[in-house]
């Protein structure tokens, strides 16, 4: 895995240095609001050390990167795709912190992660699958012109949307 860089933003590979950020974004209850319950420490240390050996092996159906505005040290979230092979496609999953959000990061990082998946990993499709009350994720979907979301028939309450190569350009 290599690191991302756009204009304003750098995608460097999940490392151990990654922890406290990893524990910050899944031991929050607001953070994780959209997604499911907040872990306890012992499960985000846990989820942590298992999602940095999968994202790191090679072949592995999941990589996790971190996300930097460039040259600041403070990371400001993390962005994956997981389920890698499947379909000839992959998941998109981003979570940020506080500090990171409503200040377009969000959108850079999901163009710049999109477009390394389409040019250097030869992807068909990206899938984003949320709950319907997220409204932040509706918007960069649709912003970034995914497909209209589409309730999940075997998730109540989430959508999934795709987006393909000829709409991410």
């Amino acid at each position: 895995m290599s690191t991302l860089t756009s204009t304003r933003l750098s995608l460097r590979p999940m490392d151990e240095t990654d922890e406290t950020l990893f524990m910050e974004l899944f031991c929050s209850d607001n953070i994780m609001a959209n997604i499911g319950a907040s872990f306890g420490e012992d499960r985000a240390k846990r989820a942590f050390a298992k999602t940095l050996k999968v994202s790191r092996t090679e072949g592995s159906e999941t990589k996790c990167w971190t996300i930097f505005i460039k040259h600041e040290p403070q990371a400001l979230g993390i962005i994956s795709f997981s389920a890698l092979g499947k379909s000839l496609g992959a998941d998109i999953g981003i979570m940020l912190s506080r500090h990171a959000q409503g200040k377009l990061v969000a959108d850079e990082a999901v163009v710049l992660l999109a477009q390394h998946g389409f040019n250097s990993m030869g992807l068909a499709h990206i899938r984003a699958e949320f709950m319907a009350s997220n409204l932040a994720t509706k918007r960069i979907t649709r912003k970034l012109k995914f497909t209209e979301p589409q309730p999940l028939a075997d998730k109540e309450g989430w959508q999934q949307c795709f987006l393909y190569p000829r709409l991410a350009n």
